[in-house]
């Protein structure tokens, strides 16, 4: 029988044709090196990939996350908006904060006037009194719209209402939309804004009429 040469030695324990010279390198197989074994990774679509609807219920989450930090990110700036003074109510000089909303004559009998900048309405009674009502929902300080066919004023986010004085009709708004005092001066109405009240009802006195 012939004998294998003498360089070659088959490992103990070892398969056919498992053979190597003495002081080479054992080969090993695909996938394990040194003893080790290495798991490849598993395809697309294969059993431990994600399914289509674990990847959509995650895009999902991932998606109101986001619109949830976008309206605190809204709501903080509305808030501190409405919190900051502007300039001229934050000046030294006497009278910063009166503001001289018009004329006597731009504000008719039974109208409902907005002011976006000084964040107020002008209200001119029939009789001719003047009201100055804070824009801002006392609820949650969102800002209140007159409607003119129901006659009053709506809260556009949580459906508080108010009427024409500002008294409350429906809540959630815990109080009446707070005023301002107004001031007549030579034909001019005027509003001092740093005098923002806050009322339980309505009171025949918070009208100011021009002598």
């Amino acid at each position: 029988m012939k004998k294998r040469p003498a360089a070659y030695q088959k490992e103990p324990g070892g398969e056919r044709g498992n053979f190597h010279r003495p002081g080479e390198r054992k080969r090993t197989s695909p996938g394990q090196e040194d003893g080790r074994i290495y798991v490849n990774k598993p395809e697309e679509g294969g059993i431990n990939s994600p399914r289509p609807e674990e990847g959509r219920r995650n895009f999902l989450r991932r998606a109101w996350k986001i619109l949830g930090l976008v309206a605190v990110a809204e709501l903080f700036i509305f808030l501190v908006s409405l919190l900051k003074p502007s300039r001229e109510a934050g000046s030294s000089e006497p009278g910063a904060t009166l503001r001289v909303i018009g004329n006597i004559e731009d504000f008719p009998s039974g109208t409902m006037t907005p002011d976006r900048i000084n964040k107020l309405y002008i209200i001119r009674e029939k009789e001719g009194g003047f009201l100055a009502l804070s824009i801002v929902c006392p609820h949650l300080g969102c800002s209140v719209l007159w409607d003119e066919t129901k006659k009053q004023f709506d809260c556009p986010c949580h459906s508080s209402a108010f009427d024409r004085q500002g008294v409350v009709l429906s809540s959630p708004a815990p109080r009446p939309l707070d005023y301002f005092p107004v001031i007549i001066e030579e034909g001019k109405v005027k509003v001092d804004i740093s005098r923002q009240t806050k009322r339980k009802r309505f009171e025949q006195e918070q009208v100011t009429y021009a002598v």
